[in-house]
């Protein structure tokens, strides 16, 4: 039977972080998605733990030519009516599914908040869901973002990009639709760990950012004015080294 959501999780060489995260999905009181895989060639193990995992759908192990080659793989894959991308070492609150079980109908982005924890398990704050900002930077966690597959069939994949492939598709769609486009669940449904490639390499995912905006007509200047305080922000923030 076709299941309502299709989640996607790339992954290298990152076993530790994948058993977290397929831990998550085990414990959700719905069972109604499918878990799809997509390896980069890992050698630490992963494809033997996929094997053997019965909680998976699909999964694919070979190299690809990035993150959003990575995603666009997954997308492609994927058989479910909404799609939901959970990076791996991310983590879904065991009721998350269930949720859109019941809530989750129409042909809408669907976006809901995660708690922003640092590599050693501490929460620290909060990822708000804020599509209405989304003109000025990437104001929504993408792992909490549900997209109906048509609309992946309407706008297309994740440009491949170095950085901020995430920020330039949704800026993309919210250009074109605009807010009426997102239907925002002002709950908290997860945990978004510090750490990944756009935290580490935080000011080339902003310029990068800058360079998105500036691409789809915003003026130049306020374009790199927002990437300067987007990164003296993240800096007095203390939170990535």
């Amino acid at each position: 039977m076709k299941k309502k959501v299709s989640i996607i999780t790339i992954c290298y060489n990152s076993l530790e972080l994948l058993k977290r995260t397929a831990k998550s999905l085990e414990a959700q009181t719905s069972k109604n998605f499918e878990w799809i895989v997509v390896d980069g060639g890992s050698k630490d193990g992963t494809k033997d733990f996929l094997e053997a995992n019965q909680l998976v759908h699909h999964w694919i192990s070979e190299p690809d030519d990035g993150i959003s080659d990575a995603w666009n793989k997954g997308i492609n894959l994927a058989t479910s009516d909404y799609i939901l991308i959970l990076n791996s070492g991310d983590i879904y609150d065991n009721r998350f599914v269930e949720y859109i079980e019941n809530n989750v109908f129409d042909n809408k982005i669907y976006c809901a908040n995660a708690r922003i924890a640092t590599l050693s398990g501490k929460v620290v704050g909060e990822f708000k869901a804020q599509p209405k900002k989304l003109s000025y930077g990437m104001y929504l966690p993408h792992n909490w973002a549900i997209v109906p597959s048509k609309i992946y069939e309407e706008f297309g994949l994740y440009n491949n990009l170095k950085f901020s492939m995430d920020f330039d598709w949704f800026h993309r769609y919210y250009k074109k639709v605009g807010i009426k486009g997102f239907i925002v669940i002002d709950k908290t449904f997860g945990t978004y760990e510090l750490g990944g490639l756009s935290d580490k390499s935080y000011i080339d995912g902003f310029i990068s950012n800058a360079n998105i905006m500036k691409k789809n007509g915003k003026n130049k200047y306020l374009a790199y004015s927002i990437a300067f305080i987007h990164i003296i922000k993240h800096k007095v923030s203390g939170l990535i080294k």
